[in-house]
C-alpha cells in the first residue's frame, strides 16, 4: 500500500507541475516546452524563482508531503515526535521544510551558474532513445544561451538536502543513510523526467 500511495502522489505532483505558473510567453510549461530546434527564451532570475516556489507549493507536491507524513506517522517515525495531531504536524512540517531546502538550494546554484530548471522534451526518436534522453536530462541542463551544461543544481541539492534536514530531525546523524537519500532523490528526478517526456503523448491517446 505504501509504494502505491507514494507513486500516486508522485504522479499528482508531476501533473500539477505541468500547469503554467505565469503567462506562457514568460514561462512555458514543462510539457509544452519548445523543442531544441525552436528559438530558446531563457528565464529571468525572477521567473526562475517563481518556478522554485511552484515546485514547493503546487497542490500535487503538498498532497505528496501529506501522504509521506501520514506514512511516517503510522510508523511512528521518528518516535521522538510522538503521535496525535502534534506528531503528524511535525512530520508534515519536516517534509515541507525538506522540499523548501532542496528547491531553494537548487535555485541558489542556478542563480549563480544560470541553469534553466525546465524540462525540454526530445524533438524526435523512438521509445528507448527518448527514455535515455529523459534520464540524461537529470544530469544535463540548459544554460542561458540555450546550450547544455551539467545540472549542478540537481546534483548538489539532492545530496546536500538530507544532511541539512538532519539538523532538525531527532535521529542520530548517519552519513550512509543521507547519501542514499540523495541518490534516491536523483532517481526520483530521473523518473519524473521520463514522466514529463511521455505524459503529453499518453494524454493525447487518452483524450482520443
Amino acid at each position: 500500500m505504501r509504494p502505491i500511495l507514494l507513486a500516486f502522489g508522485s504522479c499528482i505532483a508531476l501533473l500539477a507541475q505541468d500547469q503554467p505558473i505565469v503567462e506562457q510567453p514568460l514561462l512555458p510549461t514543462e510539457a509544452a516546452a519548445a523543442p531544441a530546434a525552436d528559438p530558446y527564451v531563457p528565464l529571468t532570475l525572477g521567473q526562475n524563482y517563481i518556478w522554485t516556489v511552484h515546485r514547493i507549493l503546487d497542490p500535487g507536491r503538498l498532497f505528496l508531503i501529506g501522504a509521506r507524513a501520514a506514512i511516517d506517522h503510522s510508523d511512528n517515525n521518528p518516535s521522538n515526535w510522538g503521535q496525535g495531531a502534534g506528531g503528524y504536524a511535525a512530520r508534515a512540517a519536516s517534509h515541507l521544510g525538506t522540499a523548501a531546502v532542496r528547491e531553494n538550494a537548487a535555485f541558489a546554484i542556478r542563480a549563480f551558474d544560470h541553469e534553466d530548471p525546465r524540462y525540454f522534451r526530445s524533438p524526435s526518436g523512438g521509445l528507448w532513445k527518448r527514455a535515455g534522453y529523459a534520464i540524461s536530462r537529470t544530469f544535463v541542463a540548459r544554460n542561458a544561451t540555450g546550450g547544455t551544461m551539467p545540472a549542478y543544481s540537481v546534483l548538489a541539492a539532492s545530496f546536500a538536502t538530507p544532511f541539512i534536514a538532519q539538523t532538525w530531525r531527532p535521529e542520530p546523524f548517519r552519513a550512509g543513510k543521507d547519501l542514499r537519500s540523495g541518490a534516491t532523490g536523483i532517481g526520483i528526478e530521473a523518473a519524473g523526467n521520463i514522466f514529463r517526456e511521455f505524459w503529453p503523448d499518453l494524454r493525447k491517446k487518452v483524450l482520443h
